[in-house]
């Protein structure tokens, strides 16, 4: 944790296929859009993700500076422990420190976006997913005891197949992504 810096408001434990992943944050919007998405849990988390929304550029960092000793400027660099990304007006910082993700994001408009604070906690979430795990962009339904996956890019009628397949007797069963287990069995989860 950041000693002495951020107050983590929301901590939550969610579940993603078959980790227990504890999420802490001092966003109202990032704690909101868990609630509604994903599957609160109450059992032990084996993982954490620190998730801080700073309120200026410089407040940023300082705070990458001040707790991680490390100097950032507006370039996108990536290593093992660090990547720095500028995304439009919005500008996200992730750092592996002793086992633990630090997610540090600014966000210049006027409210968060929704598709940048899905994308922090995307990253979040599915980077703790072990090896020989896939995880892709679609939807899915179920029929009979069988899975049926529409992947594709944003916008481009996943939700909309899904729903039509629903109309027809299928079980709707997830809307952004899957993530397959390919183990002994291919099993597969939801993630919301």
């Amino acid at each position: 944790m950041i000693q002495g810096q951020i107050t983590y408001n929301f901590v939550k434990s969610i579940k993603v296929a078959d980790c227990i992943v504890e999420i802490r944050t001092n966003s109202i919007s990032i704690n909101n859009y868990i609630t509604a998405n994903y599957m609160i849990c109450e059992e032990k988390a084996l993982c954490r993700v620190n998730i801080i929304k700073c309120i200026t550029l410089n407040d940023l960092f300082k705070l990458v500076k001040c707790n991680f000793n490390l100097s950032v400027d507006f370039c996108d660099k990536v290593t093992e422990n660090f990547e720095c990304r500028r995304i439009e007006n919005s500008f996200l910082i992730r750092i592996v420190k002793n086992n633990e993700k630090y997610i540090l994001f600014y966000n210049d408009v006027q409210n968060d976006i929704i598709e940048f604070v899905y994308s922090v906690l995307e990253f979040a979430v599915l980077s703790f997913i072990p090896e020989k795990y896939l995880i892709l962009h679609s939807s899915m339904v179920e029929i009979n005891g069988s899975a049926i996956l529409f992947s594709g890019k944003s916008g481009s009628g996943k939700t909309t197949m899904a729903l039509l397949t629903a109309n027809t007797g299928a079980k709707f069963i997830e809307n952004e992504h899957v993530i397959i287990d390919l183990n002994e069995h291919c099993v597969l989860y939801k993630t919301s």
